[in-house]
């Protein structure tokens, strides 16, 4: 994620929910990865246009 950029020039930044991985556990006992709904998984967010950058 080194120089990744929004279209509007904003530097993209790494999702706080999955921590910039991509995907989340669900579940408490036998979790699953399951991709984050917040970053689409990507792991990516644009701080004006969330995961709508590209």
């Amino acid at each position: 994620m080194a120089d990744d950029y929004c279209w509007c020039g904003s530097r993209l930044v790494e999702c706080a929910r999955c921590d910039g991985k991509g995907w989340v556990y669900i579940g408490f006992f036998h979790g699953e990865e399951n991709p984050c709904k917040t970053c689409n998984g990507t792991g990516k967010l644009c701080p004006k246009h969330g995961n709508n950058y590209s």
